[in-house]
């Protein structure tokens, strides 16, 4: 069962102070959001979600074979929403902190999904000039980059620009009692050029990346 779009995006700036930094220190709480994205064991209830409220599905199907996850997207008149799923058919339990280390340890995706469920994983904001404004997070110094050396990522066609920050940790409390700050969300900033739609399977692998402290 999915909490409505307004209580989950409502959670997702609670617990991610990088983005209310970004948004009021980088873009002076003027931002288009690019799209918002999730992690499932399955798609289809957020597919039905989304559909309830006039997001149309695409038909474009993502892979990552590496950590045996799919994607595709929706898309309505104001945002797009980037959905994947974990294909495997393991039954996984995580009852404290070494569980949840040893499963993330072997896929990072299962663990972030086996503790968050449908939240929210990230949102990405719609900027003119990627390599501008990650040139301002660098400046800034209190915003950590994914894969800091090398930050953008780039379509094959060369029209889509995607860079990402390490993800916030959130308290939480395992079965067993014990509490600990674990990766949660993160902040994703787009370009597109030449009105190019849509996403890649490449650049999604990076960003990925991104709850993977």
């Amino acid at each position: 069962m999915i909490n409505n779009s307004a209580s989950l995006f409502h959670k997702y700036i609670k617990f991610t102070p990088t983005f209310r930094y970004i948004k009021k220190e980088l873009f002076n709480n003027k931002i288009i959001i690019d799209h918002i994205a999730h992690r499932s064991f399955n798609y289809n209830h957020l597919i039905q979600h989304y559909q309830n409220r006039l997001y149309t599905l695409k038909n474009d199907v993502y892979k990552f074979p590496h950590i045996n996850v799919n994607a595709t997207w929706m898309k309505s008149d104001c945002c797009r929403v980037f959905i994947s799923q974990y294909e495997g058919k393991e039954k996984f339990v995580i009852n404290n902190f070494e569980d949840y280390q040893r499963i993330k340890n072997e896929n990072d995706y299962v663990a972030w999904t086996l503790l968050h469920g449908n939240d929210i994983n990230h949102v990405a904001l719609e900027v003119k000039d990627i390599h501008e404004i990650i040139e301002r997070v660098k400046k800034d110094g209190t915003i950590q980059l994914n894969n800091e050396d090398n930050p953008i990522k780039v379509s094959k066609d060369g029209n889509l620009l995607q860079a990402s920050t390490i993800a916030d940790k959130i308290y939480y409390k395992f079965n067993d009692g014990e509490g600990r700050l674990v990766p949660y969300t993160f902040v994703e900033f787009v370009e597109r050029r030449n009105k190019r739609d849509g996403f890649e399977s490449e650049n999604a692998r990076e960003i990925f990346k991104s709850t993977n402290v």
